[in-house]
């Protein structure tokens, strides 16, 4: 794994990596792959000026919780490999709360925000995504503000950076999820909705569960006991609506009829068992979401 950049004009020589600026060129002799063997070999570096050194290859990875405002940038390493950054590591607290493809690890954010913030000061993250910057500074005492267009990801963010009375929000979650339970235990629509209405809870207020995406990718219970939390959430006098909504989004992307181990790009319903790449033996696709 490695999380380095160099920018599109970055070269490798020898045990360092340079950049140039964007104002120059390489010289024509780097593009001639013998000069380039050459100087690798020799460990030469070229004559042109402007070139700094990003990192030491040679050198150990990296320590976040090291660096400090007087650490020069030369000395990092952020080439961080498995062993030196295992998942539960990476995934650290919050940032396990839902997945969200492309983001960068916290230990990258972390960093550069020893290097270049002290606490009680800002910093602002115009394209937040998942919240890795905003919970990172939240967690060294330094203010953060983000933007961004998905609405989706503002809610994530939101949750994962507001500040929680533990005991409330569990209250909340299981208080939710026992409601989904008892108002789910008929599999008649007629009697659910006529249950639903007698609790005060008006099942489906959408319409979703007419949807033909819907019923594709989702058991017919499974998309039942989701739509039912949905509005349960919805229509409730919740504290953290937004930590129930974000549950809500995880359960129904592991709720769809797809494998277990395909679940970022599913192309196709599977409603067969199938043998399962990720726990190595015969899986049945997910009829419920409550469990």
């Amino acid at each position: 794994m490695s999380v380095s950049s160099t920018g599109s004009r970055g070269r490798a020589f020898g045990s360092q990596m340079y950049c140039t600026s964007g104002a120059e060129d390489l010289d024509s002799g780097y593009r001639n792959p013998r000069v380039l063997q050459y100087q690798r070999k020799e460990k030469s570096l070229p004559t042109r000026r402007n070139y700094s050194v990003i990192h030491q290859i040679d050198t150990e990875p990296t320590h976040p919780e090291t660096v400090t405002p007087e650490t020069p940038l030369e000395t990092l390493n952020l080439n961080w490999r498995e062993r030196d950054l295992p998942e539960h590591l990476r995934t650290k607290h919050v940032h396990r709360l839902h997945p969200y493809l492309g983001k960068f690890i916290p230990q990258l954010v972390e960093v550069f925000l020893r290097k270049f913030f002290r606490a009680g000061q800002t910093v602002m993250d115009p394209f937040c995504g998942s919240g890795t910057t905003l919970v990172q500074a939240n967690e060294m005492g330094i203010h953060a503000v983000g933007y961004d267009v998905s609405a989706f990801n503002v809610l994530l963010c939101r949750a994962k950076t507001t500040r929680y009375n533990l005991d409330l929000m569990e209250k909340e979650v299981l208080d939710a999820l026992e409601k989904v339970r008892r108002r789910t235990c008929s599999q008649d629509p007629v009697q659910l909705s006529l249950l639903m209405e007698q609790q005060d809870i008006i099942y489906d207020t959408d319409g979703l569960s007419s949807s033909e995406y819907l019923q594709k990718w989702y058991a017919p219970q499974a998309l039942r006991e989701l739509l039912t939390y949905r509005d349960i959430v919805k229509q409730g006098d919740y504290e953290y609506k937004d930590l129930l909504y974000v549950i809500l989004s995880r359960s129904a992307r592991s709720a769809r009829l797809t494998t277990h181990y395909d679940l970022d790009f599913p192309k196709e319903p599977v409603t067969a068992p199938y043998w399962c790449h990720k726990h190595r033996r015969v899986c049945e696709p997910t009829l419920e979401a409550f469990k």
